[in-house]
């Protein structure tokens, strides 16, 4: 948060808006990093503790996956700006996406949320070095400070848990390789959700990247998101505890309550932030409507992890692409309303994830006597 902050304050809203979108638009690519799904590798993992031996195989390889993917959106000049510090941040999305499946699958939570945090100062102080005592161009340093301060986050966790370099230096790649190739019909049913949930997460943004010309305008509708990408990412915490199974009985009887308690902290934390952030570009009262709006997305927002980690403890994944398409589908028919009635604004762009999010949301409990799918089970 502190370094949206100060690439607002020290680069430009322009900046900030072009790194966010550049980096939406490698998450379109990551996509290669789901070819063995998140949600479905996390529970074979608490089933079979050697499943991390194949899942840092597929790491490693999922990281040379985005390499080729970013190096082809750079040819091809999709990219709001090339640099090469692209390359190495493109790289690490493998490892991280393994460390993530591995703080829930292991209940390692709080040691894979240090390293972020670590990760989050460093990339604040490489920022602010970058742009006030080198003075280097701000694209460059704002990738450069991404790629370095996660990089030193996963050298640093190394060191400190040398246990966890073990299954990459270790020998079997390629039987694990073969593993996970004879496994792909029990994770084939999550394949639609993976797309959609890419598709929801990146749609709007790069969209309005190419709709929106005013580019403060953008900017300001990017940070009221980011005050609530804030808010999420705490919640996020309460995803990856009920990702783990033994977790989710023990809290269960009390779940209602406690989302419902946690939504309202998180609305709270949303509207400061959008407040403190959107000002940065001119403070109006658009600024707290705006932030207003945007922080009532948290309320079906919380609700959603609960009913997505039941669905996927179910094994249905198929009730999360209902939900997931009905949020693609919701976005697109709210963006393109805005843009026939000409009212590509910030507000208006708030208001439509708000929409999709709520609406989202409400078919789990249209779903909820379904079992969709296939059930994950051992092979």
């Amino acid at each position: 948060m502190l370094s949206t902050l100060a690439t607002v304050r020290l680069a430009s809203p322009s900046a900030f808006s072009d790194l966010t979108i550049d980096i939406f638009k490698l998450a379109i690519v990551s996509i290669a990093l789901e070819i063995v799904p998140s949600p479905y590798a996390t529970i074979r993992w608490q089933q079979n503790t050697q499943y991390r031996l194949h899942m840092a195989t597929f790491a490693l390889g999922s990281s040379l996956f985005c390499m080729i993917g970013w190096a082809v959106i750079a040819l091809l000049g999709v990219l709001s700006h090339f640099s090469w510090w692209m390359a190495p941040y493109a790289a690490y999305l493998g490892i991280q996406r393994y460390l993530d499946m591995m703080s829930q699958a292991e209940n390692r939570i709080p040691e894979y949320y240090k390293s972020l945090c670590v990760a989050a100062a460093l990339r604040l102080i490489l920022t602010v070095v970058g742009l006030l005592v080198v003075k280097g161009e701000d694209h460059d340093v704002l990738w450069a400070s991404l790629s370095l301060s996660v990089a030193a986050s996963f050298i640093v966790w190394m060191v400190i848990q040398p246990q966890d370099l073990r299954p990459f230096t270790r020998r079997g790649h390629r039987a694990s390789v073969k593993y996970l190739f004879c496994d792909r019909n029990f994770y084939y049913a999550y394949y639609l959700n993976t797309a959609l949930k890419r598709l929801r997460d990146s749609f709007l943004p790069v969209a309005s990247s190419f709709a929106v010309a005013d580019k403060v305008e953008l900017a300001r509708y990017l940070l009221a998101m980011r005050s609530v990408e804030f808010a999420m990412g705490q919640l996020r915490i309460v995803e990856a505890i009920l990702a783990n199974l033994a977790n989710r009985d023990a809290i269960f009887h009390h779940r209602t309550f406690q989302l419902l308690l946690l939504a309202v902290l998180a609305q709270a934390a949303a509207f400061g932030v959008g407040v403190f952030l959107i000002s940065q570009t001119g403070f109006n009262n658009e600024t707290l409507i705006l932030s207003a709006i945007a922080s009532f997305i948290v309320y079906p927002y919380v609700f959603e992890i609960s009913f997505r980690s039941d669905a996927y403890a179910q094994g249905a994944p198929l009730r999360v692409s209902v939900s997931f398409a009905t949020f693609a589908g919701v976005l697109a028919v709210a963006l393109f309303a805005l843009t026939k009635l000409n009212l590509l604004l910030a507000l208006g762009l708030v208001a439509c994830p708000l929409l999709a999010q709520t609406v989202a949301s409400l078919t789990y409990l249209a779903t909820r006597r379904l079992i969709l799918g296939h059930r994950v089970v051992t092979p």
